[in-house]
């Protein structure tokens, strides 16, 4: 499977775009979360090259989900598994197993959203917030999930989620 439009342009979202190499937790960064390489010397980028470039750098990580995902998911659910991919990396997980192991989609979307959330150890609501979007995506297109359901399901997931993870900080 390969991304589409929608996965990609909430891909920008979450990532933002920057026109200049930053540094993040890990690395340096420019475009949309492109990761420096070895030998890669520009140091600026257009909104368009950055686009470019986080197509080619997204074949990677669709080979990830691909190799990684034995079982049959919708466009929805690669989408939410691209956008966990590209933001931690991991070629391996236990998230990839409970998918595989076709466990119940609540088991699923409570692993994912107690999951890489924080940053050098402090929880990031930007991560929250991401993972809630991600495993809400992942969730829409579970069985028996129809399109009117989803208006409602969608929103009430991320903000039960957020609130979950709220009121577990504050213990």
């Amino acid at each position: 499977m390969k991304t589409s439009e929608t996965g990609i342009s909430a891909l920008k979202k979450f990532e933002g775009f920057l026109p200049t190499w930053t540094k993040d937790v890990n690395n340096f960064s420019i475009g949309y979360g492109h990761n420096k390489l070895p030998g890669e010397n520009f140091t600026r980028l257009t909104e368009s090259e950055a686009s470019e470039l986080l197509k080619k750098d997204l074949t990677k990580f669709e080979q990830i989900i691909n190799d990684s995902i034995k079982v049959s998911i919708n466009q929805n659910q690669f989408d939410a598994l691209i956008l966990f991919v590209y933001n931690t990396g991991k070629r391996k997980s236990d998230l990839y197993n409970l998918i595989n192991n076709s466990s119940d989609i609540e088991t699923i979307v409570k692993w994912w959203n107690e999951h890489y959330i924080s940053a050098d150890g402090e929880i990031l609501p930007g991560l929250i917030k991401r993972r809630a979007y991600e495993s809400a995506l992942f969730a829409s297109g579970a069985p028996g999930v129809t399109d009117q359901t989803k208006n409602v399901f969608l929103p009430g997931i991320a903000i039960l989620i957020i609130l979950g993870i709220i009121l577990k900080r504050k213990k």
